[in-house]
């Protein structure tokens, strides 16, 4: 899938769906040399309906990319990290992933992927805690787990939840 296609696509779902006004979306974080398997899995997200940010369609040309992830990791409500040796190698994946641990580990809202085996304490000494989806034979056999897993995090955070309770 060429770069227009992907951005087109991402495009149209911002637009349509079940999430069409992309209040919760999922924030990618990979390491670009594992781009061929995020595509497949944007794909799947996209035929879902789910919303995501990802850094190749989403930083405009001539943007600092810098500001522009900061800006994403604020307004996204969901952290996805794709697991490889790669990703292990790469300090923005390490950068985003402590911001998204001090953000959304208590709303159990960071979804790991397993793409390649991999040294996970590596990126962070809590990782490995983590349950995750394991996509090392493949997207397919993962699939459902990994809709869950998103569907779970996207529903209203535990601090929302109690807050809201105490007001009614």
């Amino acid at each position: 899938m060429s770069r227009n296609t992907l951005r087109s696509h991402h495009l149209v779902r911002r637009q349509v769906g079940p999430d069409s006004d992309c209040s919760r979306r999922v924030f990618i974080s990979h390491s670009t040399k594992d781009r061929s398997f995020v595509r497949r899995l944007l794909e799947i997200l996209r035929q879902e309906g789910i919303c995501y940010w990802y850094s190749e369609t989403d930083i405009p040309a001539g943007a600092d990319w810098h500001d522009e992830i900061g800006r994403a990791l604020k307004a996204c409500d969901r952290f996805l990290i794709i697991l490889s040796p790669n990703a292990v190698g790469s300090v923005w994946v390490k950068r985003e992933l402590r911001y998204a641990l001090r953000r959304y580990r208590q709303d159990n809202r960071i979804v790991p992927v397993l793409y390649r085996d991999c040294k996970l304490e590596r990126l962070s000494w809590v990782l490995p805690d983590f349950q995750y989806i394991d996509c090392r034979k493949g997207l397919k056999t993962e699939r459902e787990r990994l809709l869950q897993a998103l569907r779970r995090c996207s529903r209203t955070p535990k601090r929302q939840r109690r807050s809201s309770a105490v007001r009614s």
